[in-house]
């Protein structure tokens, strides 16, 4: 009986995947220069609304299969006129033959003057749109803080912009704005001094994020690269937006004339209601403001001038007056409370600039040349001079008692950093036959100010002490590099293209010359099935916060190997499942741990590593018109002293995450949507504390033991968002959007604070400092 069903059950089976196939159509024909009537090699051929693509074979055909319906066909290739054509596969009709012409174009576009329009897997780069950016709820409306929810990306504060890409540092992402490099700051010591990021929401199109293995028309970091665009091809001639909450306020204006297109954003950030979320009670006097602009003019049909700059300036001050915390056992009932009392201030300021100017002639329809010359210029001061009286409260609800007095800690910092960075870079994209070569270089003239003076010590009778820390030196760096860079963007056969280049590094300043081969192999196996392999060298030069220990002078870049497997796999039009299994190998890397966000670097470089993981993700529209993003990563990261052979977990090694993103919409009211971001995950590591006794003072002092790893609790956070939007106008909306930020009311944990509690055990109790708890915020956004 058993055999009869399993008979009965293939048949079925056989029965429907044949009348599926015989219902399925093709699409076949060739691409041609409409001018030379030569095949256009590696030409893309793309359903609209979907990954289902493929391109071109060396004779300029194609084949593409495509289910029953009417479908949308788009023809193009890089300095050509983009063509559209509608097939309707039926079963009378299912198989269509046709020749496409394509016209070159007369004028520059911004395709030609970068790569021209490849079919990109996600396992290659991922997209977020700025409909995206502008609908997800995250601290400040920021866009930098949705890199978040993508494959391979971690994140166990929500209070600062920093990310971690597959076990490396947020000290190792490349961050750029049309093309421009730009820095996060680095004083930064709790993340709440960051306020906003340089990414104007208003004013993005949208951003490409690599997660690994990025091509080598990128820079040098170990991990990611970060590309944001701002809108250069808006549609209308004049649009605009106006917002306004509990955060901040913004405006931005677009224009789109003849000759030129323009767009101008303004912000200005407020966030002291914020302040009440935050376990540091005092009075906080947060401010951000800036100012930028984005442009291109058409001085001929051939050529164009881009323009973008930016002017920032953000200032947080506060006057701490106590910290709570409580430790304990929480599942017990036993919850006891640790205090200080704060005397004295902080202050942390910084001021940024960036002009950048690029010009795009097309000598031919062939040969492009890409000019651009940009100054970066940051100062930032971190000023802080407080004392601390720690106080043990012991059980919570002990209204009677005033505590057991424990230790004073004295905190100074008079910090500050200020670097200029003026870059010139050339390139020349060159296209002929199957081939897209990309030849650049770029120098870069790099001044750093380092100014160091810091001082941390304790007083008490019977406690451990910290141990203490004085910091004082000044130190002026030129940072100048060279690079230079050869790429080949080829269409090597039918459905298989590579990405294959060799990027040449000078530093001056650790005098060394190293290589970076990198390539990217993509298989078009199907429609439903495409492949990725990449692989490179990714090295690090010393930089900041690496230059900030004076006694880390003969330290010389880190590197990276990168291998990854890629699967994307087309489940139905608008929704796709992708694959990646990486493995990472690390050398020449420098020890450090985390002082609250500060990353304190260690020795030189005497470490040795690797990393390895698998990141999965559903990206689609599980509601129509709606994306959604739902994605598990696993990571496996070690690293051991050289000439050795144990391996410990790295700092970052947060073993399991889930991010999610969903969208949602009411059926009879689509403009009544809600928008929930989700991030879960094992935690970070931190190195343990060691005890030992000062032979001078005769005190035991708490120390880091860097050969001690363990593992903080769980992060999880979820941020929902609800809005509305109207129409006004026929060109205008306003949009109405309540969120709650932390919805769960979650305390992550960020750091420890390490103080002996009790008398009687000779060891110090790590005492949890927390994030911030939940609040609501309301925003009002016109749009015309």
């Amino acid at each position: 009986m058993f055999r009869r069903f399993l008979l009965l059950l293939s048949s079925i089976l056989l029965t429907s995947i044949n009348f599926s196939q015989s219902l399925n159509g093709t699409i076949s024909g060739f691409i041609y220069d409409a001018e030379t009537k030569e095949p256009l090699v590696g030409a893309n051929v793309l359903v609209e609304g979907t990954r289902n693509g493929v391109s071109t074979s060396l004779d300029g055909r194609f084949v593409l299969k495509l289910n029953p319906g009417i479908h949308t066909v788009r023809f193009s290739f890089i300095g050509y006129e983009r063509e559209r054509q509608v097939f309707q596969i039926t079963v009378s009709r299912k198989n269509f033959e046709v020749e496409v012409a394509l016209e070159p174009v007369a004028i520059l576009e911004e395709e030609v003057t970068v790569t021209g329009e490849k079919i990109k897997p996600t396992t290659v780069v991922q997209n977020i749109e700025a409909k995206e950016i502008q609908s997800m709820p995250t601290l400040h409306n920021d866009a930098m803080r949705t890199v978040k929810v993508l494959a391979g990306v971690a994140s166990n504060n929500e209070l600062s912009s920093g990310y971690n890409v597959r076990g490396g540092s947020f000290d190792e992402n490349l961050i750029y704005i049309n093309g421009f490099e730009i820095y996060r700051p680095f004083l930064l010591r709790h993340g709440v001094e960051e306020n906003q990021t340089l990414l104007n929401q208003d004013l993005i199109s949208g951003l490409k994020f690599y997660n690994g293995a990025f091509p080598v028309n990128y820079g040098d970091r170990m991990s990611s690269a970060l590309d944001v665009s701002y809108a250069k091809n808006q549609d209308s001639q004049f649009s605009g937006t106006i917002r306004a909450d509990v955060f901040n306020v913004g405006a931005s204006i677009k224009t789109n004339g003849d000759n030129h297109k323009l767009g101008v954003g303004f912000r200005y950030a407020y966030p002291e209601l914020f302040s009440t979320s935050l376990q540091t009670q005092g009075d906080y006097n947060p401010s951000f403001s800036d100012f930028q602009l984005s442009g291109e003019y058409f001085i001929s049909k051939s050529t164009t001038l881009e323009l973008l700059g930016i002017y920032a300036n953000n200032k947080f001050a506060l006057t701490p007056t106590d910290w709570v915390a409580n430790y304990g056992g929480f599942f017990r009932g036993d919850i006891r409370e640790l205090k200080i009392e704060y005397d004295g201030a902080n202050s942390f300021e910084y001021k940024t600039a960036l002009l950048g100017l690029r010009l795009n002639h097309s000598i031919s329809k062939n040969f492009t040349l890409v000019v651009s010359v940009s100054d970066y210029y940051t100062v930032e001061s971190e000023d802080r001079n407080t004392s601390g009286r720690i106080i043990n409260n012991g059980q919570v609800d002990n209204d009677g008692d005033d505590g057991d007095f424990k230790k004073t800690r004295f905190e100074f910092a008079d910090n500050s950093i200020e670097l200029n960075s003026l870059r010139f870079r050339n390139e020349l994209h060159y296209r002929i036959n199957n081939h897209m070569f990309s030849f650049g270089f770029e120098y870069r003239s790099v001044g750093l100010d380092n100014q160091v003076n810091e001082r941390l010590f304790e007083t008490g009778e019977k406690t451990l002490l910290q141990v203490p820390i004085d910091k004082q030196f000044s130190r002026t760096d030129r940072l100048n590099n060279f690079s230079a860079f050869i790429q080949d963007e080829i269409a090597l056969a039918e459905g298989l293209n590579a990405n294959i280049g060799l990027r040449f590094l000078r530093y001056e300043y650790t005098n060394e010359s190293l290589f970076s081969p990198r390539f990217n192999f993509t298989y078009i196996e199907s429609p439903a099935n495409i492949f990725t392999f990449s692989w490179g060298y990714y090295h690090q030069a010393p930089f900041i916060n690496e230059l900030r220990n004076p006694d880390l002078r003969k330290i010389k870049s880190q590197q990276s190997i990168h291998y990854v497997f890629g699967w994307e796999r087309i489940l139905k039009p608008d929704l796709k499942l992708t694959a990646e299994a990486y493995y990472k190998d690390l050398d020449n890397l420098i020890p450090y741990y985390f002082d609250e966000l500060k990353m304190v670097y260690l020795n030189g470089n005497t470490r040795e590593g690797y990393s390895y993981g698998l990141d999965l993700q559903l990206d689609g529209e599980l509601v129509k018109g709606m994306r959604s993003i739902i994605g598990y990563s696993y990571l496996d990261s070690r690293e051991r002293d050289k000439g050795t052979t144990q391996y410990q977990r790295r700092l970052t090694d947060q073993t399991h995450t889930i991010n999610v993103f969903l969208q949602d919409k009411m059926p009879k009211h689509p403009n009544w949507q809600a928008h929930l971001r989700l991030l879960l995950g094992s935690g970070f590591l931190f190195y343990n504390r060691t005890t030992h006794r000062d032979l001078n003072t005769g005190n035991t002092l708490i120390d880091v033991d860097i050969n001690r790893p363990e593992e903080y609790f769980m992060f999880f956070r979820v941020d929902l968002g609800v809005s509305a939007a109207f129409d006004v106008t026929d060109n205008s909306k306003l949009t109405a959007v309540a969120e709650i930020l932390n919805i769960f009311n979650q305390l992550n944990y960020s750091s420890y604070d390490w103080i002996q509690v009790f008398e009687e055990y000779n060891s110090p109790m790590r005492i949890p400092r927390v994030l911030s708890r939940r609040f609501f915020n309301f925003r009002v956004e016109y749009r015309f």
